[in-house]
């Protein structure tokens, strides 16, 4: 086992309680950043970023505390003679709730950016049915998986109960964001390709971020199957440890990339702003506010959907002819 259980849920309950704090602070900022000169598109994109957030919270929340009555009722009150004898009993109606607030805040996590693969791509349906799929698939695994935790016999542990059914629901949950988390970064790469220089050096750490928070995660994921593939009561510290981590990835994609874009922004001479590095520029030829359906660079700023704008008496129209602004176009920062 290498860890005892005892230790290991130890481990578990400072680990993932540090990663909440974490979570919380980054909350915190990223709804204050998000507050902070609100124009209206901002306002509008904060009303879909901030009840995703919310909700993350809540169930990170609700897990910590599940986590801290474990702890009392196992270390303190020694219910069933023992410490070693209560998290053994994964039956125990508060490790069943536990385990669910992993399955609801993997949907979450994933119902995000399956939501910016589909606005990436122009919102086409047909593009995010693979991913969907996984979700759909993993979400019926992890409710049969839950299923057999609920019901296990007393003296079992978690090696030994639904194996397959676990080692499969992480497997997907991994691959779905891998899968849509590369193919946003390949999209927004390829959508780049028309610009040169300051629009080619905005695009690469747009795309880092993208494979950085999916990195975070896939590892978060890995260390859990690592461990209860090897039968390692490190799984348990590793496990929990997932359900902040989601929320922080979250917070942190909104900060990079809004205080990314906001250090790119800087005064001009004539009182105007103009963009080091941090603009959306049109490709070469084609006027202002006109969007290619080949370089859907509109989509991308949707797709990291915190929007910043900057001041400008310069306007022009697009070809369905509304206005929009020469630089208080979109800018992306966030998500």
């Amino acid at each position: 086992m290498g860890i005892s259980l005892e230790k290991a849920e130890l481990l578990s309950l400072g680990l993932t309680t540090f990663l909440y704090g974490l979570f919380f602070t980054l909350f915190l900022i990223s709804t204050a950043v998000m507050s902070y000169r609100v124009t209206e598109d901002v306002r509008s994109q904060r009303n879909k970023i901030l009840p995703v957030s919310f909700s993350m919270l809540v169930v990170a929340t609700i897990h910590i505390v599940l986590l801290w009555v474990r702890g009392k009722i196992g270390f303190v009150d020694q219910r069933g003679g023992s410490s070693t004898a209560f998290y053994e009993n994964i039956a125990d109606m508060t490790n069943v709730l536990k385990v669910g607030c992993l399955l609801l805040q993997s949907l979450l996590g994933d119902g995000v950016i399956i939501w910016r693969l589909y606005v990436v791509y122009g919102k086409r349906a047909w593009v995010t049915a693979p991913s969907i799929i996984l979700v759909i698939a993993y979400t019926v695994v992890g409710c049969v998986a839950l299923q057999f935790i609920a019901h296990a016999r007393p003296g079992t542990d978690v090696f030994h109960v639904a194996t397959s059914w676990i080692t499969a629901y992480f497997s997907l949950t991994m691959v779905t964001n891998v899968l849509c988390s590369g193919a946003i970064a390949w999209r927004i790469f390829r959508a780049g390709k028309p610009l040169r220089g300051a629009g080619t050096k905005m695009l690469w750490p747009v795309i880092f971020i993208v494979i950085e928070s999916s990195a975070l995660y896939a590892f978060g994921v890995i260390a859990v199957l690592a461990s209860f593939l090897s039968g390692s009561n490190g799984q348990y510290p590793a496990v929990d440890a997932i359900v902040p981590l989601v929320g922080i990835v979250f917070s942190l994609i909104v900060l990079q990339i809004r205080f990314h874009v906001s250090s790119s922004v800087s005064p001009r001479s004539d009182g105007q702003t103009s963009t080091n590095g941090g603009g959306w520029p049109r490709p070469p030829g084609r006027p202002m506010g006109v969007d290619d359906p080949e370089f859907p660079m509109r989509s991308i700023r949707m797709a990291v959907h915190v929007t910043k704008q900057t001041h400008t008496h310069t306007s022009t129209h697009d070809v369905s002819g509304d206005s929009l602004s020469d630089e208080g176009m979109e800018k992306p920062t966030a998500l």
